[in-house]
């Protein structure tokens, strides 16, 4: 697919705005979808990068209709939860997509291909285990239970659609892990080996380019860097790349309920489909947020 097309990104936020950019920096047409757009600053710069953005809520039928263009190639529905906003994820990850899906309906519009932006939480093996794209789909948090609903809808599309799960996006201005070790030194309970599956978001969007421009793709592949590691390996790899104490742990301490979910994912089917990572593990991604950190300090 090597051809210009008319895209939109449903929800083009921290991923899909990069995402946005980098197609039309190659010449694509692309829409934006978003509750709030930007707006240029009072110094009149543009943080559009080329996108035309459209005014809408995947919650709200009506606005869609206003805000979906008619001539379009391709969709990549990348909208997400705002915690801040409390929002609810069946209404941004299921919901929100069986309205879109019914406004293409509404107009007969069909489409080359859409790509839902899913997650490993669909998955809820607590053991430490692999999963791959074939593993049994048991999501035990009403966000990975949506993204499944969400799934489903993508499989009674009359056009081709892929689902890409991706493990925790890390990043520019997303760097959750690093701030655990400024300050106080870090404790984890004995148990605290929670696997960790991550990948950077510049992989985030170069692998959202990439399942659009295979020619026969499969309908679910899994996105994670080459290396599952547990926290403790990561916070004390960090730690130590900052020049600071590691992680402590105390063995009375009770892992938080928020970190029982514990899997490794096997990220290999869309590595075989020919993508190659910018950041092939947590080291090499962190390693550059550090560096931009050094250049701004």
């Amino acid at each position: 697919m090597s051809d210009l097309f008319n895209f939109l990104i449903v929800g083009c936020g921290y991923v899909g705005s990069e995402l946005g950019q980098s197609l039309v920096r190659d010449g694509h047409r692309v829409f934006a979808l978003r509750r709030n757009p930007p707006t240029a600053n009072k110094q009149g710069h543009d943080p559009s990068g080329g996108i035309e953005w459209r005014r809408g809520d995947v919650a709200d039928p009506a606005s869609l209709r206003l805000a979906v263009p008619a001539e379009l190639d391709g969709i990549f529905y990348t909208a997400a939860v705002s915690r801040a906003r409390g929002d609810d994820p069946e209404l941004v990850y299921h919901q929100g997509l069986a309205n879109l899906l019914a406004v293409l309906a509404e107009r007969g519009q069909t489409l080359r291909r859409l790509v839902f932006t899913s997650s490993t939480g669909v998955y809820g093996q607590t053991d430490g285990a692999w999963v791959n794209e074939d593993s049994p789909v048991r999501p035990a948090l009403p966000a990975g239970k949506a993204m499944a609903a969400g799934e489903a809808l993508l499989r009674a599309c009359p056009f081709q659609t892929v689902a890409l799960r991706y493990s925790g996006i890390y990043g520019p201005d997303r760097i959750r892990m690093l701030r655990m070790i400024q300050g106080e030194r870090p404790v984890l309970a004995a148990r605290d080996h929670i696997w960790l599956n991550q990948i950077h978001r510049d992989d985030c969007a170069g692998a959202l380019r990439h399942v659009w421009n295979l020619a026969n793709p499969d309908p679910v592949y899994i996105a994670s860097d080459h290396a599952p590691a547990t926290r403790f390996e990561v916070l004390s790899w960090l730690a130590n790349a900052r020049g600071v104490p590691g992680p402590l742990i105390d063995p009375d301490m009770a892992v938080p309920p928020r970190l029982r979910g514990n899997k490794r994912v096997d990220g290999s089917r869309l590595r075989a489909s020919g993508y190659r990572f910018v950041h092939r593990s947590y080291r090499e991604g962190y390693r550059t947020l550090l560096s931009d950190e050094c250049r701004r300090a």
